[in-house]
């Protein structure tokens, strides 16, 4: 073969493949037209739960007093809710306030629980809030909020201290748990 034959024949070669891939590139995009956007819908769904907060100021209402007083203290108990049925709020806790150890003596050795107005001299405490006594004892409800989610809805609860004539010395204390 000659150096014409061979360079002719290396042109026909390479017309002969921009013509076989010519079909291809017009088959895959006309001329002229430009490819629209291609769409497809995703559905989103999320699922939000109910929750709550509760906080109080005070992380203990404490005081210091003599036989045959009367004192009292508050805390404020602060809730926010997502929740559209409200909240109930209640406190719950022991019937009597007893010494951490039993002081030596026969006087009055623990502050009784009392769901009524207490007095100096009762040796007795009790919950209010509002104005109502409340019993601490079998989980007295102390607020409902029924009308939808709240945010950082308030609450005071006073605390009413009285110890008797003949009241110990000695710490008296309980955990109260809301």
């Amino acid at each position: 073969m000659s150096k014409s034959t061979k360079i002719i024949a290396a042109l026909g070669v390479a017309a002969g493949l921009g013509v076989a891939a010519l079909p291809f590139g017009a088959f895959a995009l006309e001329i002229g037209t430009k490819p629209g956007p291609v769409t497809t819908d995703v559905e989103l769904e999320v699922t939000v739960n109910s929750a709550i907060a509760i906080a109080a100021d005070a992380a203990k209402v404490s005081k210091t007093m003599t036989p045959n007083a009367a004192d009292s203290g508050t805390s404020t108990l602060t809730v926010s809710t997502n929740d559209t049925d409200g909240y109930t709020l209640s406190v719950s806790g022991a019937a009597a306030l007893t010494p951490a150890s039993a002081p030596a003596g026969n006087g009055t050795k623990e502050i009784a629980f009392a769901t009524a107005a207490v007095s100096e001299g009762d040796g007795k405490w009790n919950i209010s809030y509002d104005g109502k006594f409340l019993d601490a004892a079998t989980g007295a409800t102390v607020k409902e909020y029924t009308t939808g989610a709240v945010e950082d809805d308030e609450t005071e609860v006073t605390y009413n201290f009285t110890t008797a004539a003949d009241q110990m010395e000695g710490i008296i204390a309980e955990d109260r748990y809301l």
